[in-house]
């Protein structure tokens, strides 16, 4: 099945947004952040009828961009007007089962740096 402008799924649109919904993502429009502002932007001119493409080429950004404040309106709700931060939750996951043994070498290179320094002055010149 084939839809509208070659794409092969529907358009994603909001879910119907009630009048206090709609009183707080018009409000936002006068936000000074930016990331609020164009969140705004993206979810009433969804909720007006405008497909992702129409929309990323009246704000002059990407398809992505407004997949993304969609999705997020779908799972947070106004909630999603509030960037969160990039930062990640723990490096734990990242650093894996041997982090304890790169945090003592890093401490034994550190100290190994420290000794160094205190012996041999004319290193650290």
């Amino acid at each position: 099945m084939v839809y509208n402008e070659g794409m092969r799924y529907p358009p994603l649109f909001v879910r119907p947004v009630g009048c206090s919904g709609r009183g707080q993502l018009q409000a936002g429009l006068r936000s000074q952040d930016v990331f609020t502002l164009r969140r705004c932007q993206i979810l009433l001119a969804s909720a007006a009828g405008q497909t992702p493409r129409q929309i990323a080429a009246a704000l002059s950004c990407s398809t992505g961009t407004v997949h993304n404040a969609l999705h997020a309106f779908a799972t947070d709700g106004l909630r999603c007007l509030q960037e969160k931060s990039s930062r990640p939750h723990s490096a734990r996951p990242v650093l894996g089962p041997d982090h304890e043994e790169a945090r003592r070498l890093s401490r034994a290179l550190w100290v190994s740096a420290v000794h160094a320094a205190e012996r041999h002055p004319e290193i650290m010149k």
